[in-house]
C-alpha cells in the first residue's frame, strides 16, 4: 500500500505545471519590398508595412544592424545596391528582426 501511495505522490509531482516568465524579446516582420523604405545611413531608420492594411512602421537601425542578402552578410551600401536591383518588388519579401527591448533592428534580410 505504501508503495502505491509513494508512486502516486511521485507521479503527481512530475505532472505539476512548471511556471516560467515568458516574454517576447524580439519580433520578426515579413514585408514586401514595394513598400519597404531602405535606411540611408547606418544610424537611420527603415520603414515598412507588415500587411496591406497595417500602419507604416518606422524602426531605428544602428551600426550593429546586420544586412543579409541570399544568406550572405553585407554592408549597408551593398545591401542597398542589391535591393534596388530587384525588379519584381511586389512579390519579393524582406525580413526585419526587431529587438523590442533595445527598440532597434538587429537584422534585415532578403533573398533575391
Amino acid at each position: 500500500m505504501f508503495k502505491n501511495i509513494a508512486a502516486i505522490v511521485f507521479l503527481s509531482a512530475l505532472c505539476t505545471v512548471a511556471s516560467a516568465d515568458f516574454r517576447t524579446v524580439s519580433r520578426a516582420y515579413e514585408a514586401t519590398l514595394d513598400g519597404f523604405r531602405l535606411p540611408v545611413t547606418e544610424n537611420g531608420t527603415l520603414g515598412f508595412r507588415a500587411c496591406e492594411t497595417c500602419d507604416r512602421q518606422s524602426l531605428r537601425v544602428t551600426n550593429t544592424t546586420r544586412y543579409i542578402v541570399n544568406d550572405r552578410v553585407v554592408d549597408l551600401k551593398e545591401f542597398r545596391s542589391e535591393v534596388l536591383q530587384i525588379r519584381d518588388r511586389k512579390f519579393q519579401a524582406v525580413i526585419v528582426e526587431h529587438d523590442l527591448e533595445a527598440d532597434v533592428v538587429t537584422s534585415v534580410s532578403v533573398n533575391s
